[in-house]
């Protein structure tokens, strides 16, 4: 009797040392998820931008440089640790080397950035992207805010070493995009400016504001895509003022400049007047995956009087798929 009891309570023991194992492996288990969840990492897309526009020579001889120039910052707002890692980047017709002789640059080095504090993302170009222009790729984890710009700067040498000092002369905010659009969406950059003819012709033409409208377009596909540009000009209205359909080889950053979008003829629009000026919109659709985004330029201001030179940046924002390229791609 008495080894039958003791029998029982030796299945018993082992029974409850079982289901507490199981216990531990199951919180174990949720524990290991719980840190690959939370650890999930975010390709963060952001424009680079680094062209010299002209310079200028000072009353005492020396020359002032003028151009754009961009940076990123990072802020965490979460309660626990983040990170960022250099992941890419593509300009110039070609996938950009990252610095390999810089740990700071090795895509296998991790940034932490403790909670509520923030850092500056330098660049990990081994030589600099033809034109100026790239799309940097970072691996972000935890709740990071990325704060993307372009400045306008000037660039006074021979006081600072050879590099001269960048004095910026201010800043607007450029688009940080956390994916690419899917093949075959449509997207949209708007309302753009092009500028007020409300002024008439009784003052000088650079008084009148009319905007350079660029577009910056990004083939993250691995094949060649085709890009549509199509311009909506006022207010309610659904014709397209202007379009434009353009290839861009795989992983390839080309921006268009100067789209020939006269101010005086699109004021000619129905609903094209705002008290801003004269509006339009600019969709873009591709057959690869892709980014975009506008950026309009008022080359002419007054002298000194706007310190970002009259720049603005319109990111593209998904609308819907196209029908032309959903055709395209069916079976």
């Amino acid at each position: 009797m008495e080894s039958t009891f003791r029998a029982e309570a030796f299945r018993q023991t082992r029974r409850e040392s079982l289901v507490r194992r199981r216990i531990l492996w199951l919180w174990f288990l949720a524990f290991c998820c719980a840190r690959t969840v939370n650890a999930q990492e975010t390709l963060l897309y952001v424009p680079y931008v680094d062209a010299t526009t002209g310079s200028l020579t000072l009353a005492d001889g020396r020359t002032l440089g003028e151009g754009w120039l961009s940076s990123l910052t990072l802020f965490n707002n979460g309660s626990t640790h983040a990170g960022w890692r250099w992941v890419a980047a593509f300009g110039g017709g070609e996938q950009l080397p990252p610095d390999t002789t810089d740990p700071y640059c090795m895509t296998s080095t991790i940034h932490g950035v403790p909670p509520g504090t923030g850092i500056s993302v330098g660049s990990c170009f081994a030589r600099p992207p033809k034109g100026g222009l790239a799309m940097i790729v970072l691996g972000i984890t935890g709740q990071l805010i990325p704060n993307a710009t372009v400045s306008r700067i000037h660039t006074l040498g021979d006081c600072t070493g050879p590099g001269g000092i960048i004095i910026p002369q201010g800043r607007v905010p450029a688009p940080a995009f956390t994916g690419p659009f899917p093949a075959g969406s449509s997207v949209v950059s708007g309302d753009i400016d092009l500028g007020d003819t409300g002024f008439g012709f009784c003052v000088s033409p650079n008084q009148r504001y009319a905007r350079r409208v660029n577009v910056t377009m990004f083939n993250l596909g691995d094949v060649p895509a085709s890009f549509q540009i199509a311009v909506r000009a006022g207010v309610n209205s659904s014709g397209t003022y202007y379009q434009q359909t353009v290839s861009i080889p795989a992983k390839e950053v080309l921006q268009i400049n100067s789209l020939p979008l006269n101010l005086d003829d699109v004021a000619k629009q129905p609903g094209t007047e705002t008290s801003g000026g004269r509006i339009v919109w600019i969709l873009i659709t591709a057959d690869q995956p892709f980014l975009s985004y506008v950026s309009t330029i008022f080359d002419n201001p007054e002298p000194r009087r706007h310190a970002n030179g009259g720049v603005s940046l319109a990111p593209a924002k998904l609308t819907q798929p196209s029908e032309t390229f959903q055709r395209r791609s069916s079976p």
